[in-house]
């Protein structure tokens, strides 16, 4: 080491250790939260406009529209009806009024537009949440529509938007104690369950989709006279949002005129109309394209920079290590430009500059802590998905983790909960949340129990890996015990949830081993560990093969080859999977009740009697043994479905080259 190396690294900690705090003090102060501010705004004048959603509308309530009806605000009630009546017969599929409705009017007024709200119960009306504050303490107040509309809780939303410091609107709010935003409730109005990846934050970063207008509007009194003054499908199977877009008009519910400063304001855009922030945030929930914020956490990457930047520092000249630190904090930049616009993902500013700020003055003795950040990274990274078993062999052997893929022998588990649409439907959001989590939180257990990795939840689903990151030669084996047992757990949360809600609960469970590719895709401070490849998509096909022999655990060849008889397997057919060109084995791995079931048993033997003879193109035959499995255990779905399939080839015979392989088309 150099003379200037060994004065530079005692003295070097201590100044470096306070610059960073100064920069991080910086970073979180109003300062640089307003820098913070401009960049992203910045961001989105770079990016531009994206295109806008073909699903979204507004009516504006317009100075035209003013013109035209020619009364005075409020509009009598019976106009807002008809409106509805227009928008629905039309084609709508959900109606957002950005109005607030909250005095009463007219008996005769009221009850017309009440009738209406009843007789279309997509529609969604606006509250307001004010919070007064006395001095000595504040107290809520909640601006509901007027009780003689008779509107239900989960037809009404929020509409109060935050302003950061600077009067910008840039979140929405997602919910406040027990209500929802206006967005949020027309979002799931439109799709049960398009809102999951948010369900649990009470603010969204918007990805503003455009200028202010860019989202395409009507006017309301060409809606109110749609066949006069627009084309027909105008509002077919659309989301439309109704509310005001002049700003010389104001809402005399509200103190001040519905507009707002968004990211893309500018002297030659005007502010934001309320309806129209709400319209851009219902489109990032239903097109999951909200703006994702790194965790504070990620500071610790700008730190990591600053101290490779320092190490440049030391051993490079100083222009050539001056050149190198520009050159990575242009390539940050870069990438924050590419995950603002590709990935969805803002940096804040602060990320960004802090190793330029530090690059000279960190020191190389934080590399003293490495070992032990590598600990705590894999235990947060890996620690709700893996066993803690696990989590210590791969704190043991970390390279197992290291950014790129590798080859593994692995088997994959899909799982999704059936009929989640139409609980959807049948159960508010709150309640709907409650029973998945409820039987996420059983599989949850079960796969860590058996050593398995959470790979991702998928709304109502959840994939599930053994054999990666940590190899296992009993991987199919620990995939279908940890099935079965899911299975029965299931059915126990079933009759629990059926007693307590009504819900209907059932899972379809698919399961297929092979060669994959394990790996990190990401970096090596963030990243999203997965297997991909051949055969978990193989796994994912054969969860939904489940819905048309109506059984609940199917598995391929290759897992069935690798069990070596150690559980009940019934041979079902020979397919080719949606979007693959070899055709498969697949079996139905029945549960512990059926392997103990003498009636199950014999159904199986005439199944495969069956299956063999419409193998040979022997349908009348096969249907025979099919239906005398019935017989043993009537309601048997793979039978069933296999007559069904039997009688159509009698009608419509296959080719005469068929090899008893059935062409799945759906997935």
């Amino acid at each position: 080491m150099s003379k200037e190396t060994s004065v530079i690294s005692p003295v070097s900690v201590s100044i470096s250790l306070f610059v960073v705090l100064i920069a991080i003090l910086i970073a979180i102060s109003p300062i640089g939260k307003q820098v913070d501010n401009f960049y992203l705004d910045s961001l989105f004048s770079f990016r531009g406009s994206v295109e806008q959603p073909e699903d979204i509308i507004i009516v504006s309530i317009d100075e035209d529209s003013f013109a035209e009806i020619n009364q005075q605000w409020p509009w009598p009630r019976s106009i807002h009806a008809r409106l509805l009546d227009k928008l629905y017969q039309a084609g709508a599929d959900v109606v957002a009024m950005d109005v607030i409705f909250s005095e009463p009017s007219t008996e005769y007024e009221d009850k017309v537009l009440s009738e209406a709200i009843e007789k279309y119960p997509n529609t969604i009306l606006a509250m307001d949440i004010d919070v007064v504050d006395t001095g000595d303490y504040s107290r809520q107040i909640l601006v509901k529509p007027a009780e003689s509309l008779d509107v239900p809780d989960n037809q009404i939303g929020f509409i109060n938007v935050p302003l950061h410091s600077d009067g910008y609107v840039r979140k929405i709010e997602l919910k406040a104690d027990s209500y929802h935003a206006l967005s949020y409730v027309a979002a799931l109005r439109r799709h049960a369950d398009c809102c999951a990846s948010v369900a649990e934050n009470n603010e969204m970063l918007l990805n503003f989709i455009g200028p202010p207008g860019t989202i395409k509007r009507v006017s309301y009194y060409q809606a109110l006279e749609a066949d006069h003054y627009l084309a027909d499908d105008i509002f077919s199977n659309k989301l439309v949002l109704v509310g005001f877009t002049t700003s010389s008009v104001a809402d005399p519910t509200k103190n001040t005129v519905d507009h707002f400063p968004v990211p893309f304001t500018t002297d030659d855009t005007g502010y934001m109309p309320g309806v129209e922030i709400h319209a851009n945030s219902v489109s990032n929930l239903l097109n999951d394209d909200y703006l994702r914020e790194i965790d504070a956490s990620y500071y610790i990457i700008a730190i990591i920079l600053a101290i490779i930047s320092s190490v440049l520092a030391l051993y490079l000249s100083q222009f050539v290590a001056l050149f190198m630190i520009l050159v990575l904090v242009s390539a940050s930049f870069g990438l924050s430009i590419y995950l603002f616009n590709y990935e969805l993902f803002y940096m804040p500013l602060a990320i960004l500059l802090l190793p330029l700020t530090t690059g000279y003055l960190v020191s190389p003795s934080l590399h003293l802590y490495r070992s032990d950040k590598e600990r705590r990274f894999i235990k947060n990274a890996f620690g709700s998905f893996v066993s803690p078993a696990v989590v210590e062999e791969l704190i043991d052997n970390p390279e197992q983790l290291a950014l790129g893929g590798k080859s593994v022998e692995a088997s994959v588990l899909f799982l999704d909960i059936a009929g989640f649409t139409t609980m959807s439907e049948k159960f508010e959001p709150p309640i709907l949340i409650e029973i998945i989590n409820n039987c996420l939180n059983e599989i949850t257990e079960i796969v860590l129990k058996h050593d398995g990795m959470i790979d991702k939840f998928i709304g109502d689903a959840v994939m599930a890996v053994w054999g990666a990151p940590l190899e296992r030669d009993d991987h199919a084996y620990r995939a279908c015990l940890a099935a079965l047992e899911i299975q029965e757990r299931l059915k126990q949360v079933a009759a629990m949830e059926k007693q307590k809600t009504g819900a209907d609960l059932a899972a379809r469970i698919g399961i297929n081993s092979g060669d994959m590719v394990a790996g990190n895709v990401g970096g090596n401070r963030r990243f999203e560990y997965t297997v991909h490849g051949n055969d978990v998509n193989v796994a994912s096909r054969l969860e939904g093969a489940n819905k048309y022999y109506m059984t609940e655990i199917i598995i391929g060849q290759n897992t069935a080859d690798q069990l070596d008889n150690q559980f009940n397997l019934r041979k079902l057919d020979k397919v080719r999977l949606k979007g693959k060109q070899e055709p498969v084995e697949i079996y139905e791995l029945q549960s512990i009740s059926d392997i103990r079931d003498e009636r199950q048993m014999q159904c199986n033997q005439h199944y495969q009697k069956g299956l063999e003879l419409y193998r040979l193109g022997s349908w009348n035959d096969a249907i025979k043994s099919f239906e005398t499995g019935l017989q043993a255990k009537g309601n048997d779905g793979p039978c069933l479905y296999m007559i069904e399939r039997c009688r159509q080839y009698i009608e419509q015979p296959p080719e005469e080259e068929w090899a008893g392989v059935y062409d799945m088309t759906a997935k």
